[in-house]
């Protein structure tokens, strides 16, 4: 979908594990659309507890101008 559709004025940071094909069919779909995002990527289960880590830098990055 992000492919086929018009290009939308947002940001995302997104959270993927490393071996995830459809995190990273959608990194690519993001960069193919020049999005401005940012993907982390991790090892294992992408839950709460690589979240904490991750969640006040990728917040911060968010609001950021």
């Amino acid at each position: 979908m992000v492919r086929k559709n018009d290009r939308k004025p947002i940001r995302t940071a997104l959270l993927g594990e490393r071996k995830d094909l459809d995190n990273q069919q959608m990194e690519l779909a993001l960069k193919y659309k020049d999005y401005d995002y940012r993907y982390r990527w991790g090892d294992g289960f992408h839950g709460s507890r690589h979240m904490a880590v991750m969640l006040p830098e990728m917040i911060k990055w968010l609001w950021s101008e």
